[in-house]
């Protein structure tokens, strides 16, 4: 996966039911993070503290799914 072509991202969202076995809701959910830091990407706009506040949190608990699925 070239980090260089655009997708790279969705991508990988896609692979992590099958690598960890992410579940349908929390894809969707990355998935939502994902679109709306694009379009504030290319907006301009400023991240709420909310947006912030749920992507940190989403990220601390995919980091631990990763964790406990490697350590096994």
């Amino acid at each position: 996966m070239l980090t260089s072509k655009p997708g790279h991202h969705q991508l990988m969202l896609q692979a992590l039911p099958l690598t960890i076995g992410l579940d349908k809701n929390r894809l969707i959910l990355l998935d939502q993070l994902r679109k709306q830091r694009n379009a504030i990407d290319y907006s301009g706009d400023l991240v709420s503290d909310a947006l912030t506040s749920e992507a940190i949190t989403q990220a601390e608990s995919l980091l631990t799914l990763v964790k406990d699925r490697f350590r096994g």
